[in-house]
């Protein structure tokens, strides 16, 4: 393994409400591992910080092009680079990234295409499968923040003490559905839940539709027609399957909220189609996160997707960025170990005796081709191809 002599920062372009960088901190703490770092121009400009400061944290920092920083050994971006920008990486060059294997299809052939040894941020998970970089908190936190503030702000009588309790209803029962229910105990703002107390409202009750459940709609419809705000905190096994179908949809009251935690996104580009989990509900971003029934970006949900029935629904698709600072606070401290092992060893070993490189290697584009290429071959009746890589085909 060769030793890695720089680490590119790209800014992130995605949308104007995109303002995470990593902090001058964190660079500074890179100044440990004998490595140039190498920033885009503009980089952290929208969180407030200067190129000055960035350099002066650490003094083998520069910036350059955004064709320069791809140029560098190490990659680190939060959100998964665009096509073009991996085609910039040099072969072999690695990259740290929230990449989805399991929900990109298309993005898993380019970078095996490109030779790019990737570690996808949402898969590195320790020996018993918990997350190491990950900020469930903050992702709960924002989405049910901004969910109670719309109903705050719809509901007329949302400070009535005569009014029933809250009723909120949540798909999944990991750790982002569990951070979304404490979320919810806390009505998403202390300013809301002490205004709520003083008006003397009865506070929220929260129920959870766990997977046999939602297999029996007649029980979920039961359910779903007292929920106030309804919300996704799913990760399936099978993106192409709907969870809640659009027709249930219109079982919820009409002043019902959607809040949409995970944001999997429609894509058509693999047969079957990869879908939400709730039916028929647009997927938003950090420039719009509010979406009324008639929004024009209905039209853009693909065609086989019911999408008749609607109600307000809150989505975006990098919850943690409406609190930026904190965020970058939390991946900083999260991400730092995993560079460092990788810039120390020239990379990671199946069976290393350190469990955060088993954690890593787990997350590589090798180890995700490998497990889906065997599950294929014990498992020839799972639903047809979504990309062929070679002799490698993920399902």
């Amino acid at each position: 393994m060769e030793r890695v002599r720089s680490i590119g920062l790209p800014a992130m372009h995605k949308e104007r409400g995109e303002r995470r960088a990593f902090l001058p901190s964190f660079v500074k703490r890179l100044s440990d591992l004998d490595v140039d770092v190498v920033l885009e121009h503009g980089y952290g400009e929208r969180l407030g910080f200067s190129e000055t400061d960035y350099c002066l944290a650490n003094p083998r920092t520069k910036f350059g092009s955004r064709e320069e920083v791809y140029g560098q050994d190490v990659i680190v971006v939060l959100r998964a680079p665009e096509f073009e920008d991996l085609k910039r990486m040099q072969k072999g060059a690695f990259l740290f990234s929230m990449l989805h294997y399991d929900t990109r299809p298309a993005l898993v052939k380019v970078l095996a295409d490109a030779g790019i040894q990737s570690f996808s941020l949402d898969s590195i998970a320790d020996d018993s499968g918990s997350r190491l970089v990950v900020t469930y908190e903050l992702t709960a936190g924002g989405g049910v923040r901004e969910a109670f503030r719309q109903a705050e702000n719809r509901w007329p009588d949302f400070y009535c003490a005569n009014r029933r309790p809250t009723f909120v209803t949540i798909l999944g029962m990991g750790h982002l559905g569990v951070q979304a229910g404490k979320a919810s105990f806390a009505m998403g703002d202390p300013s809301i839940k002490s205004k709520a107390e003083q008006h003397g409202v009865r506070g929220v009750i929260v129920t959870y539709l766990e997977r046999d459940v939602t297999k029996h709609p007649s029980e979920v419809n039961r359910v779903i027609a007292e929920t106030d705000i309804l919300i996704d905190a799913t990760r399936r096994a099978d993106p192409t399957e709907f969870v809640i179908r659009n027709a249930q949809v219109g079982y919820l009251p009409e002043h019902a909220i959607i809040l949409d935690l995970t944001a999997d996104p429609y894509d058509t580009r693999t047969k079957p189609i990869q879908v939400k989990a709730i039916e028929g509900i647009p997927t938003g971003t950090l420039d719009q996160y509010v979406f009324e029934p008639d929004d024009p970006v209905y039209d853009s949900i693909p065609a086989e997707v019911d999408s008749k029935h609607r109600r307000v629904v809150v989505s975006c698709n990098a919850w943690p960025g409406v609190s930026p600072i904190e965020c970058m606070q939390v991946y900083e401290e999260q991400l730092l170990p995993m560079i460092s092992l990788v810039c120390l060893k020239g990379g990671v070993e199946e069976r290393s005796a350190d469990p955060l490189e088993r954690a890593l290697y787990r997350s590589t584009l090798d180890y995700f081709l490998k497990v889906h290429t065997e599950r294929r071959c014990e498992a020839p009746e799972l639903k047809g191809s979504r990309i062929e890589l070679g002799n490698c085909i993920t399902t």
